[in-house]
């Protein structure tokens, strides 16, 4: 077969070709023939025990699959060493266009495909970028000292009053239908008086109540209420409160700061928390300072981009964004609104991408199997399991790669950012 030449590539636009095969009567017939001749082992024609058909009648009932099996067998084979000829490397799955036999039993197929884009890059180098200086302000530390010793908190029963806002409260209630007297089945639970998603009526009429007292009320509840079962009625609650625990904080002190770590006394645990929030403004400067330079060099330049990657993208951003949505429907225009922003988005990672691999390969900046293993080292202490399991999960599921482009875009971004002007 003849290598992948121009005249049998047509361009029809930056990323998308389309591409003549053409697999000679040879190759077609003895490919037809093996598999005329699994049909023939396979065949039960009425007349004939099972395999046992003339060839020929075989091959009337069955010409059309046959034919099909047969393009099936050849053309990724063939299409595989045009692609290799022609220094050609699809982006998404080839589509067959057109296939059909000449009477001599050619193979002519016309198959399509997208690949990336051409493009000039910008001047990537001396980009100028907004100077960031991390600074840690006394009122974070405390802050977070502050929320440190909130999370340190332990609940402990109350002595000699009844519920306030904050406490928690075992309290058993058991509600009854005043139309039809029908009784619910009592439950048993826990709340936090006080809370922004209790219903009202219920913080109400818990406030002041001590262990062992019970209260009656009643609510009516309005015909749109979200409980369908509760829309429109009006009940009467029985409740009482069983146990009543008090949130007790502890002092902001040495003997604090060291059950929380290995800190050796307030002053240390106040100076560590300071370097872990520099550490992080830090990170968070740095990450700002990346999406300002590859803005400004992606805004130098304009690349057509395959829709396959785009509407693969798409879905993977689509993905990330409603995995942090409340489980609730999307409205029509909300739905479209969070489309578009997706593809948006999607547009802008593949460009981005496609950017940092073309500075990459410029600048000979590249990934090495150490690099590799202590990446892999870190997501083992991040997600405290061993690096063994690690190492094998990514094998498994194929990742090993996308563990090289993140840090050859990482490498790449620092390059860019050693390179920038601050100002």
């Amino acid at each position: 077969m003849n290598n992948a030449g121009p005249e049998k590539i047509k361009i029809v636009s930056p990323t998308r070709r389309e591409l003549d095969l053409e697999v000679p009567p040879a190759a077609v017939g003895e490919e037809f023939d093996k598999i005329l001749a699994e049909y023939a082992s396979k065949a039960k024609l009425a007349g004939f025990r099972k395999g046992k058909a003339p060839r020929d009648l075989v091959q009337r009932m069955f010409f059309a699959e046959i034919q099909k099996d047969v393009v099936d067998a050849l053309v990724p084979k063939a299409l595989g060493e045009e692609l290799k000829a022609g220094g050609l490397r699809p982006v998404s799955v080839p589509v067959i266009l057109d296939a059909h036999f000449e009477e001599d039993r050619t193979l002519r197929v016309r198959v399509a495909f997208e690949v990336l884009p051409e493009f000039e890059l910008p001047d990537y180098k001396k980009v100028r970028l907004t100077r960031r200086v991390a600074v840690v302000e006394d009122k974070e530390v405390e802050q977070s000292l502050e929320e440190l010793r909130q999370r340190a908190a332990e609940y402990v029963p109350a002595e000699g009053r009844g519920v306030m806002d904050g406490d928690y409260v075992v309290v058993q209630v058991q509600g009854r239908d005043l139309r039809t007297k029908k009784a619910f089945p009592a439950e048993k639970t826990v709340v936090l008086a006080g809370h922004a998603e209790n219903e009202p009526s219920l913080d109400e009429n818990l406030s002041g109540v001590k262990p062992g007292e019970e209260k009656t009320f009643s609510v009516t509840y309005p015909k749109d209420h979200a409980n369908k079962k509760l829309a429109g009625k009006d009940v009467e609650y029985r409740l009482k409160a069983q146990s009543i625990k008090e949130k007790k904080v502890p002092p902001l002190n040495d003997d604090l700061a060291k059950t929380l770590g290995d800190y050796r006394g307030l002053e240390d645990l106040r100076e560590k928390v300071r370097a872990r929030l520099l550490v992080s403004r830090e990170s968070s400067g740095r990450s700002k300072a990346a999406s300002e330079l590859l803005e400004k060099i992606s805004g130098g330049v304009t690349i057509e981009l395959p829709e396959s990657l785009v509407e693969d993208e798409t879905r993977a951003v689509l993905r990330r964004i409603l995995s942090s949505y409340p489980q609730t429907r999307l409205g029509k225009d909300q739905a479209e609104e969070l489309a578009a922003e997706g593809k948006k988005q999607a547009e802008r990672n593949i460009k981005n991408n496609l950017i940092l691999t073309r500075i990459a390969e410029k600048e000979a900046i590249t990934v090495t199997d150490a690099e590799v293993e202590e990446e892999m080292k870190g997501l083992a202490q991040a997600n405290q399991v061993p690096l063994e399991k690690v190492v094998e999960t990514v094998d498994r599921e194929g990742k090993r790669g996308d563990i090289e482009e993140n840090i050859l875009f990482r490498k790449t971004v620092d390059f860019l950012l050693g390179q920038a002007i601050m100002e």
